[in-house]
């Protein structure tokens, strides 16, 4: 509904496959949930965005 009013629209909790069919059918294409990844600490994402500095510079 929020697609159609010209709003970005996030849907939190994407965590199956299907659900992420039926989001995209009707819209939805900004997602986050278990499906992409687990929580981790903010040292391991930095170093998973920026492997090639080692984690955020100074």
């Amino acid at each position: 509904m929020m697609a159609s009013r010209c709003r970005p629209v996030n849907f939190p909790g994407s965590d199956f496959s299907l659900y992420l069919s039926f989001l995209e059918g009707v819209g939805c294409h900004n997602f986050q949930g278990y499906y992409f990844g687990r929580p981790a600490p903010v040292e391991a994402l930095e170093r998973f965005f920026i492997p090639a500095a080692g984690g955020v510079p100074d």
